[in-house]
């Protein structure tokens, strides 16, 4: 056989090797689905310019991979294929590539980029992704690192790992790595992410390189980006440049963003079908996305549109207006109504963990703002109705608010009232006596400010409730279905 008719049977083998890992981890994660098929495959030998890499590599618009070292690896088994390839996916769900010019430590960051991705593909528990022989010491280390971080993302481990000397960086890029990230942006200092040998495969990194191979010293391989007053894609990659064909990197990285959020929401969806096993990929999507809400638009669903007495000025018509005035003096011919359409809240709750979880700082900010939401939201002729209760185990105050003055009264004294244990049902009980008294008729919900850890109702109340929490990490708290949930900044704004 030809060479070139070896080279164009080895390119087939090497296309089909890479449709049968997409199908793989489809098969096993379908929420990936639309993750996978983004980025464009391409065989390194089919590049204009030489590219060395391990395998496989990606920068976020294009998956190149050498089909010699992928026929190898397949034969070996087919899993390490398929588990490479949701490794490198993992990377471009959490925009990896585009964040390694803004570390210190390149290769510090390509080992907790390694590390996350393959704690996020174990955590898959498919057995079509199952690397059996390295799992004794990736366990160990998700162990160890889970003790000292929240979550293991990459921020996080990044954070733990850049005080490691490099000898034991390379230890641990010996377990952990799968993929080349030579591919990914340069810091724009020549000490990129890091890559290994032409042939060598993931599991035979050497240390021989930790930003750039040394034989090439300071120059950027193909596909790499220079960093000199913003990112330009090298424009050296002929046909397949990033700047002309793919867009930019801030619109790859909006592409992958988006795709982030729809695998979420494809997780959300069927929670009970995938259960356990995506909880830390939705725990650190989430903070990927920094998924927050503004509880000003949130406190909207609380209220009703109705018929209130107030100026309408948006129904205001100068014209008729000033040709009244113009013809007959002081008679104008329209005026504005008297009455509007607009967002009413007359009886509300708002509840206050004080089991010493809660910051005081967050509590007023929270209180402040909501209740410029509730006064706004009130006519100016009629009363709030408003209950500020605390509670940490049980009910330690519940404050009336009829009005502005009684607000400022409440929030120059106000404290934490509390420090025990967190229980949320007195609260709902007390809520639910009130309705039923007679005190809050038009009770159309409750906003309850909490770290989350506490006894929830097994029952739903008959009113709307919404938990409120601070912080980034709130999204594997065990909410009830029937009630909303948000998450704020943790400054409580």
């Amino acid at each position: 056989m030809k060479k070139q008719d070896k080279q164009a049977l080895l390119h087939s083998i090497g296309a089909k090797i890479m449709a049968y890992a997409k199908n793989e981890l489809c098969m096993s994660a379908r929420f990936l689905s639309s993750a996978v098929g983004y980025a464009q495959d391409t065989d390194v030998e089919d590049l204009p310019t030489p590219v060395t890499i391990c395998s496989m590599a990606t920068n976020g618009a294009y998956v190149v991979y050498d089909s010699k070292i992928l026929l190898d690896l397949f034969e070996q088994d087919p899993k390490l294929v398929t588990r490479q390839y949701a490794h490198l996916l993992f990377h471009c769900l959490y925009r990896h590539f585009a964040k390694a010019p803004l570390v210190e430590n390149s290769l510090a960051w390509d080992v907790a980029c390694d590390i996350s991705a393959e704690y996020l593909v174990d955590k898959l528990g498919a057995e079509n992704v199952r690397d059996i022989k390295g799992e004794p010491k990736r366990y160990s280390y998700y162990d160890l690192y889970l003790k000292k971080v929240p979550l293991l993302s990459a921020e996080h481990l990044y954070e733990e790992l850049k005080f490691l000397a490099k000898a034991e960086l390379k230890d641990l890029e010996k377990i952990f790595k799968r993929d080349d990230h030579s591919l990914w942006l340069s810091r724009g200092d020549g000490k990129g992410a890091n890559s290994t040998k032409s042939g060598e495969r993931p599991d035979q990194a050497n240390g021989d390189r930790e930003g750039v191979d040394e034989k090439q010293g300071d120059k950027e391989t193909p596909l790499q980006v220079e960093n000199a007053g913003g990112y330009s894609f090298d424009e050296g990659f002929g046909s397949l440049s990033f700047g002309t064909e793919r867009g930019k990197l801030k619109e790859i990285e909006e592409d992958w963003k988006r795709i982030s959020e729809r695998v979420k929401l494809e997780i959300e969806s069927f929670a009970q079908e995938y259960g356990t096993q995506t909880l830390d990929l939705r725990r650190i999507i989430n903070v990927e996305l920094k998924t927050t809400y503004d509880y000003r638009e949130f406190l909207l669903r609380f209220m009703t549109l109705k018929e209130i007495m107030k100026e309408d000025l948006t129904q205001f018509d100068y014209i008729y207006y000033n040709l009244g005035l113009m013809m007959y003096g002081n008679i104008p011919l329209y005026d504005h109504l008297e009455y509007a359409l607009d967002h009413t809240l007359e009886d509300f709750v708002i509840a206050i963990d004080s089991s010493g979880s809660v910051f005081y700082d967050l509590a007023v900010n929270f209180l402040e703002e909501c209740y410029s939401i509730v006064a706004q939201a009130t006519s100016t002729r009629r009363r709030i109705n408003l209950h500020i209760i605390q509670c940490d185990s049980a009910i330690k105050e519940d404050v009336l608010i009829t009005g502005y003055d009684d607000f400022t009264r409440f929030i120059k004294r106000f404290t934490l009232r509390g420090g025990g244990g967190t229980d949320f049902r007195p609260v709902f009980n007390r809520v639910e006596e009130l309705k039923k008294s007679g005190k809050m008729p038009n009770l159309k919900g409750m906003i309850y400010f909490t770290d989350g850890k506490g006894k929830y109702p097994e029952k739903p109340p008959s009113f709307d409730v919404a938990f409120v929490f601070y912080g980034n990490d709130k999204n594997d708290l065990n909410v009830p279905p029937w009630a909303m949930k948000l998450v704020i900044e943790g400054n409580g704004k």
